[in-house]
């Protein structure tokens, strides 16, 4: 959430159609951690969210009337709950705007496929990765009880074949059921 005038009174009075009521005076509306007073502050305004319904200071969002609507448009510092602390914290973000350009990063760049340590950096292109190739040609056999050896196949995202049931016996009566993976 940004806190600056404009985006109070386009995104919560404009589009959402309500203002905030009940803020504490000596408190700017900004970023909870950048409130001063530390957890002094931040009780208060916590006591004042849960105050019964009714009571003055209670801290709330009330539709926004015609007259809000006007302001918020012509003149959108005239519905900030604080707006005494707007030229405190205009003061705050432009110095902080003015830090952030005058950061340097620093950072070495070096050409594709070479690395300060010398060694050329990993691959992770192919990380993890089964390649399809290498799955087919890959054969895998396991040995039935009985001796054989069949050949598993590898799956590739198919649908499996279902085996046929074979009735193992005479054919008169229940037999035991073996399937065919052949």
């Amino acid at each position: 959430m940004r806190y600056s005038a404009q985006w109070y009174a386009s995104n919560i009075v404009l589009e959402c159609g309500y203002i905030s009521a009940g803020w504490p005076e000596d408190v700017p509306l900004t970023d909870l951690c950048a409130v001063g007073g530390g957890i002094n502050t931040l009780h208060e305004i916590r006591q004042r969210w849960y105050l019964p319904d009714g009571d003055p200071e209670k801290l709330r969002f009330e539709p926004a009337s015609r007259k809000d609507y006007a302001n918020a448009t012509c003149d959108p510092e005239s519905v900030h709950p604080t707006p005494h602390h707007l030229p405190e914290l205009k003061a705050q973000a432009a110095a902080t705007s003015a830090r952030d350009k005058a950061l340097t990063i620093q950072c070495d760049v070096y050409p594709r496929g070479q690395h300060a340590t010398g060694w050329p950096p990993f691959d992770v292109d192919g990380a993890g990765v089964r390649r399809a190739e290498a799955a087919a040609e890959e054969e895998m056999t396991v040995s039935l009880p009985d001796g054989r050896d069949t050949r598993l196949e590898v799956d590739e995202g198919e649908r499996r074949r279902r085996g046929r049931a074979k009735e193992i016996g005479n054919g008169a009566g229940r037999g035991a059921v073996a399937v065919d993976i052949t």
